[in-house]
């Protein structure tokens, strides 16, 4: 029973060691000390049953030494290859160009604005271009916009000219201005000479400075056009003038002057007067007539003839007449004193206009 007892001890340490030993070699000592030989008295017996005497003898049992070596286990090896990793090439650096700034500005404020064409496209109008910045060889072209009752006067700053637009490459700080001013009005007085004459169109314009007019005479009927005067002159049926100032326009007009003639007829008057007309003009006159009876006058281009009878008795009177021309031709103006009396003496006076 010891034995065991004793066997189950080592076992356990040997245990214990194997745990603990995992990397060096370790001697461990066991030392079992015998017991005493020990005699032992049997428990009396009853009476009843007769107990035998039975000697007990201990065998010691003599010191073992047992030595553990543990193996210590390797540790593996890892060898890591790195895979190289390309060094990237540095990124060129972009060559930064200069920024110059750009002012823009009118004057005066309410006389227009400026519109701003970056690299040739629009970008937009007004003072919002004013302190940015544009890099060296940008091309900026400025067009100035007046206001409604101003004009462009000229550019200033590191530009100038006169012309809508200007284009400028950046090449430091640029400061455009653009200058107005108010329009002038200037009126334009017209005037015919005499006031019965004719017209002239446009009739008293106010107009702004520097603009072009084209003035027109136009006669009343019976008069024609002789020619302009004032600040204009020459006899042509039109005049232009550029207005810089307050001007006067005179055109000058008279009355058509009338063909006379005095008719003395016998039975008639034969072919007539004649009248070369353009379809549209007026012929116009007057007959005084002395002495006869039964008297007719006769106007004709072709037939039929327009005909004044004169019938009072004794015929001593003054009549007029006045016809337009339905066609281009010659109308002839006739009397013939039908049964009147033979003799008759006749003043007349027209005119084709």
């Amino acid at each position: 029973m010891r034995k065991v007892l004793c066997g189950v001890i080592v076992l356990a340490l040997l245990l214990s060691l194997l745990i603990l030993g995992s990397s060096c070699t370790k001697t461990v000592y066991v030392t079992l000390t015998p017991n005493p030989t020990t005699t032992l008295s049997p428990t009396p017996i009853p009476t009843s049953v007769p107990t035998p005497t039975l000697p007990l003898t201990a065998t010691p049992v003599t010191t073992s030494m047992v030595t553990i070596i543990s193996t210590p286990v390797p540790t593996p090896k890892v060898t890591v290859i790195p895979t190289p990793v390309p060094t990237p090439s540095p990124a060129p650096m972009p060559t930064l160009q200069p920024q110059y700034s750009l002012q823009v500005s009118v004057n005066p404020i309410p006389g227009g604005q400026v519109c701003v064409g970056v690299n040739g496209s629009h970008a937009g109008c007004g003072a919002i271009f004013s302190g940015m910045a544009f890099p060296v060889g940008t091309s900026l072209i400025f067009t100035e916009t007046p206001s409604p009752g101003y004009q462009f006067v000229s550019w200033s700053g590191d530009v100038s000219g006169t012309s809508q637009s200007v284009t400028v490459i950046v090449t430091s700080n640029i400061q455009v201005v653009a200058n107005f001013a108010p329009i002038q009005q200037y009126t334009v007085t017209t005037t015919a000479n005499p006031p019965s004459g004719g017209t002239i169109s446009p009739s008293n314009p106010t107009v702004a400075y520097g603009t072009s007019l084209t003035f027109t005479e136009t006669p009343a009927p019976g008069y024609q056009f002789v020619s302009w005067w004032a600040d204009v002159s020459g006899t042509n049926p039109s005049v232009t003038v550029t207005v810089t100032s307050n001007m006067q326009i005179g055109a000058s007009f008279e009355a058509i002057p009338f063909n006379e003639k005095q008719l003395t007829i016998g039975a008639n008057m034969g072919a007539g007067v004649p009248a070369n007309m353009t379809k549209g003009e007026v012929l116009e006159g007057s007959l005084s007539v002395t002495g006869g009876n039964d008297m007719r006058f006769y106007i004709c281009e072709g037939y039929p003839c327009i005909t004044i009878v004169l019938d009072e008795n004794p015929v001593q009177s003054t009549y007029t007449f006045s016809i337009t021309a339905q066609s281009d031709g010659v109308y002839y103006m006739n009397l013939d004193n039908g049964n009147g009396t033979s003799t008759v003496q006749v003043d007349l006076r027209y005119r084709v206009y």
